[in-house]
């Protein structure tokens, strides 16, 4: 009965001891990865700190984000809500100012709810942009927003001109 599971030890439930190793090493090496990325994050009382330019808010609603976005930027913020089907992004970023705040909201593989799209049409700060009619991944349009942010301020932290 074990061996037809795959055990070579005979016991249930345990994998072959070559399994075992790589289990062990990889559960290692993904420990030792997010003890370097958090050392800089933690603070002395063992507490998760933000890093910078990140805020986690677990329990927000995407209304509350909002909320919370149009009370603290200095003038009306840019939301922008990416979809498939929404202007190029690149015809919506140059008629803003490079000092006004930029939202992205990215949605996930199952879109986002009849609530959500309610809300976020519901402001006059959102604009729906797109990066054209294929699916992409959530990486891949953060890459793509912070590249038509950086255009946008013609790329003056790098020393290069737009």
């Amino acid at each position: 009965r074990a061996a037809a599971r795959g055990s070579e030890s005979g016991k249930p439930g345990l994998l072959p001891k070559s399994n075992r190793n790589s289990a062990k090493a990889t559960a290692s090496r993904q420990k030792r990865l997010e003890r370097m990325i958090l050392k800089d994050y933690v603070n002395q009382n063992g507490q998760l700190l933000n890093p910078p330019g990140f805020v986690f808010h677990r329990d927000w609603t995407l209304k509350s984000v909002l909320d919370h976005v149009n009370a603290s930027a200095p003038s009306a913020p840019l939301v922008l809500m990416l979809e498939e089907d929404g202007c190029p992004i690149c015809d919506e970023l140059p008629g803003y100012p490079s000092d006004q705040w930029v939202v992205t909201i990215l949605g996930d593989q199952i879109g986002y709810t009849e609530e959500d799209i309610r809300d976020l049409k519901g402001q006059d700060c959102v604009s729906s942009v797109s990066y054209g009619p294929r699916p992409l991944l959530s990486s891949q349009c953060i890459f793509l927003t912070n590249h038509y942010l950086d255009r946008r301020e013609g790329f003056k932290g790098f020393g290069l001109q737009d």
